[in-house]
């Protein structure tokens, strides 16, 4: 008996385990590479890989099978009756016997012309079968299927190969017609079904899930002589998977749990520690609350351009309250000075970012995971650095001060400028918006004021409806 191969790669490891029991029967086998060939009279059956199958240019009655493995993408139907089925490479070997000593089998009978032979063959194999007359009615079961189904050839029903008082559904849960029965769609399309998973029960007595398939057997006149459908009980499988997807689910839903606490704590650890520049001085207060709405604004509409997770772009400003936290190391005789600064105790404040800095990275010291406090401190250190290398502590320039500390800049200039202060009054929203505009290369990064010219009037809103709380419910 001669098999040929027809695969793209001719792997021999590839197919070891089916060439190994080809051998044990005896049978010779050929390779090619495509399923250009003149002519396959000279060969008993076909084993084709699926990444080699055209049917389009197969013009031959030879028999086939088609080779599959657990990764296969199906979405072509096969209405041709010279295939004998689908054969899954990564199936146990047990399996792999049972398809191939059924083939062979089923040529020798089928040569000789006798179909009792094929049944018989059939129900001595080692898993359930059913046969069915070419209309689909049951006639025989081996015992193996008895055992699956719990049934006898008895309680069959008579005009179909349904069985009788069982319902059938699919693995969604709903109701399996019986036109949509395996077998019943074998004897419309005349051609071989796909192995399908369905849910069966019986009164209360039971319920099974079992995989089914329908394999037509033709005679010479390509007209059905039987159908047999390989029934396997996997209920103790499937259950077991449906147990794992629940464990992982439920696994999912607690890291869920924990990632949705860990960032409440990360957001709470942020507030508390801006909190801390409110004890100095309550207009620093309300100023750490409008420049993280200020910040926010920009950030909710530079996302595009920035290349961060959503998760990161919060960080980023849930960390704008740190800006100043490096003032609770300001001295309160110039923290709070009702006038302005010298320039000596301007040198003084300016260090208000390199101590906020120093504070953060202690933290970072002390905790496993301090990722989120990069954004912080990038923010407390560069936020008073300039587009232009004018600013402080280092006097760097363009995209060498961070993102976050570039947008913090604009957004705590805006809010300063706007504000009243015991050595100067407040300007109004419009000076405020051609100071920072005049200041677009200079101080700021353009694209960040372009984005403020924009949503100014939103700026303006943040502003006045903090003035109004304030004059409202007073400091808290």
């Amino acid at each position: 008996m001669k098999f040929l191969f027809i695969s793209k790669n001719i792997n021999l490891n590839k197919y070891s385990r089916i060439l190994d029991i080809l051998k044990e029967y005896g049978c010779n086998y050929s390779y090619q590479n495509s399923m250009e060939l003149s002519s396959y009279e000279a060969f008993d059956f076909l084993v084709i890989d699926w990444e080699c199958i055209n049917l389009k240019t197969y013009k031959h009655h030879t028999p086939y099978i088609i080779l599959i493995n657990s990764e296969t993408e199906i979405d072509t139907e096969f209405n041709d009756e010279r295939c004998m089925g689908l054969v899954d490479l990564d199936s146990n070997l047990f399996a792999l016997k049972s398809v191939f000593s059924l083939i062979i089998k089923s040529i020798i009978c089928y040569n000789d012309g006798n179909c009792r032979k094929i049944v018989d063959f059939l129900k001595t194999l080692p898993t359930g079968v059913i046969i069915y007359d070419k209309k689909g009615k049951i006639t025989e079961l081996n015992s193996i299927a008895k055992e699956i189904l719990s049934i006898d050839i008895s309680e069959m029903n008579s005009e179909s190969g349904v069985i009788s008082d069982f319902q059938t559904i699919q693995e969604d849960g709903s109701k399996i017609e019986q036109q949509d029965f395996p077998v019943m769609q074998v004897v419309r399309n005349k051609r071989s079904s796909l192995n399908r998973i369905i849910g069966i029960s019986h009164g209360r007595l039971f319920f099974k899930w079992i995989k089914i398939d329908a394999v037509p057997f033709f005679d010479s006149n390509n007209e059905i002589q039987f159908i047999y459908s390989i029934i396997e009980d996997i209920t103790q499988s499937r259950n077991t998977h449906l147990k794992l997807e629940m464990a992982i689910d439920n696994m999912d839903a607690l890291v869920r749990q924990r990632t949705t606490a860990l960032v409440s704590a990360r957001a709470l650890t942020l507030e508390s520690l801006a909190t801390l520049s409110e004890f100095r001085d309550n207009e620093t207060g309300d100023h750490i609350r409008r420049t993280k709405f200020y910040f926010k604004l920009i950030v909710d509409k530079l996302r595009k351009r920035l290349k961060y997770s959503d998760e990161e772009i919060v960080q980023m400003w849930s960390s704008a309250p740190l800006h100043d936290i490096g003032k609770v190391a300001i001295p309160d005789n110039i923290l709070l000075k009702n006038d302005s600064l010298t320039d000596e105790e301007y040198e003084i404040m300016k260090q208000h970012t390199i101590h906020g800095n120093k504070a953060l990275v202690r933290i970072s010291e002390c905790k496993d995971d301090d990722s989120y406090l990069n954004f912080a401190k990038e923010i407390t250190l560069f936020h008073h650095e300039k587009w232009d290398g004018s600013g402080y502590p280092y006097g760097i320039s363009g995209d060498e001060i961070p993102i976050s500390a570039r947008i913090m800049a604009l957004a705590d200039v805006y809010d300063a400028l706007r504000s009243d202060r015991p050595y100067k009054k407040g300007y109004d929203h419009e000076k405020v918006c051609r100071m920072i505009i005049e200041e677009s290369g200079k101080h700021f990064e353009p694209i960040l004021v372009e984005i403020f010219n924009s949503n100014n009037e939103e700026f303006d809103y943040i502003y006045n409806r903090s003035i109004e709380e304030k004059n409202l419910f007073g400091d808290f």
